[in-house]
């Protein structure tokens, strides 16, 4: 009906194996684009434009978007993690965000060990905790994430490591501790 506000949204990317996530790069669990980008669907007949968007959002943009879109005030309220993409939705409207940053300090497995992820533009920074070690991507230009820029520009990496560090320092978040073997 047109009341009704739909949203579809994954997690993360389709598990290796039963799913092919070419030409984005590996799947879910991992913090390359296979394991990352997926979609995002709002249906409200009537209330949203119809139309594809290549805007970059994260789980955390759902609930500020949800209650935008549903008039809920939260003047006052402790703000919410993620930014309200409502007026994108509705009207196309531009969302204002610097970065997206990913933060997964834990081992899932000897192959994926803990990383953080921060976006900002078309470059990608992806850093593991463990090897204390950076690769930094320019997603316009190399979807598949097959070519590490670190060497070719190391002070663009440097930058962006520094900024994941503050992001991560401001949002509070619980940093990984190596382990041994």
């Amino acid at each position: 009906t047109g009341d009704t506000l739909i949203v579809f949204h994954s997690d993360n990317g389709g598990l290796l194996g039963p799913t092919d996530n070419a030409p984005l790069r590996l799947g879910k669990g991992h913090p390359y684009e296979g394991g990352i980008r997926v979609p995002l669907i709002v249906r409200w007949p009537g209330r949203v434009r119809v139309g594809v968007s290549d805007l970059p959002a994260i789980s955390t943009d759902l609930l500020p978007t949800i209650l935008a879109a549903c008039d809920v005030d939260r003047t006052g309220e402790r703000p919410l993690d993620g930014r309200s993409l409502w007026a994108h939705c509705a009207a196309g409207d531009a969302v204002d965000r610097e970065r997206l940053v990913w933060h997964f300090p834990h081992y899932r497995s000897k192959q994926i060990p803990p990383f953080s992820v921060l976006r900002e533009g078309d470059h990608k920074l992806l850093y593991w905790w463990d090897a204390d070690r950076a690769e930094l991507y320019d997603l316009a230009a190399d979807i598949s994430e097959s070519t590490d820029l670190t060497p070719a520009e190391p002070d663009l990496a440097a930058s962006l490591k520094a900024r994941l560090m503050t992001e991560l320092t401001a949002l509070g978040a619980r940093l990984p501790v190596r382990r041994d073997g």
